[in-house]
């Protein structure tokens, strides 16, 4: 049977496309709740991806034919490297990643080219810039408001598997259902982002190093000698110490 075919059988099957939907619900939630935490887990995962087709591309526009460990090793190479930028370099990874869509999204918008890429560098180093200062309060802005769409959406599907078909093909018949969705998500959202903001603050006072007790100031040395009206200095005996 054709992949195609198997895709559309099993999709054909509401048990499936119920258990999907579920699955969905489960993950925006955790993206939303939990977004900050494993955010750098997840662009590991993609840097690893994106690094083996970064690797593959000029290798198939070059017609390269590897095969054996030497493929592996090129690929896992790649990977790697890539895995380890986004792991490492974390805020420069959201911050190139926030030039890129910003470029791209001025170079697909602009009628010329040129324009929309020396926009896109213009409006995108500024936002690049302000990602690096506020990485903690992007990724959990980003994270809470993609999680509750997900999750409404995924949920609702569960709940109502017919709400859907009926937004699409009459949504302005449906204004009040897009509504409360999108008032759900909002919420939600909120909520994500106020649990994301206390556990990662208290998360950071756990893991930072405990505080060093205050040490007591050194009692103030008495002089051991003094002058005289005269002008000359005379020493002073000192109160023998108890």
């Amino acid at each position: 049977m054709p992949i195609e075919e198997f895709l559309q059988s099993w999709l054909a099957r509401p048990q499936f496309v119920g258990a999907m939907m579920f699955l969905l619900f489960v993950a925006g939630l955790w993206l939303c709740c939990l977004g900050y935490a494993s955010f750098r887990v997840q662009l590991t995962i993609e840097g690893l991806v994106l690094g083996v087709l970064l690797v593959h591309v000029p290798l198939a526009m070059w017609g390269a034919q590897l095969s054996g460990p030497a493929c592996f090793l090129i690929y896992a190479a790649g990977g790697a490297a890539l895995a380890a930028a986004a792991w490492f370099f974390f805020r420069a990874y959201v911050s190139l990643t926030v030039l890129a869509l910003a470029v791209g999204i001025y170079v697909a918008i602009s009628p010329s080219l040129a324009a929309g890429i020396i926009f896109g560098l213009v409006i995108g180093l500024g936002l690049a810039v302000l990602a690096w200062l506020f990485t903690r309060t992007l990724v959990i802005v980003s994270t809470a408001l993609c999680g509750a769409v997900v999750a409404v959406g995924a949920g609702s599907a569960v709940v109502a598997p017919t709400l859907w078909p009926r937004l699409a093909a009459a949504p302005a018949e449906n204004v009040p259902a897009i509504i409360a969705l999108a008032l759900a998500a909002a919420a939600l959202a909120f909520g994500g982002a106020y649990v994301q903001l206390r556990y990662t603050s208290r998360l950071r006072i756990a893991l930072a190093p405990p505080e060093e007790p205050a040490k007591a100031k050194p009692a103030p040395k008495r002089k051991a000698y003094v002058t005289t009206r005269d002008g000359r200095r005379r020493r002073v005996a000192r109160p023998a110490v108890a």
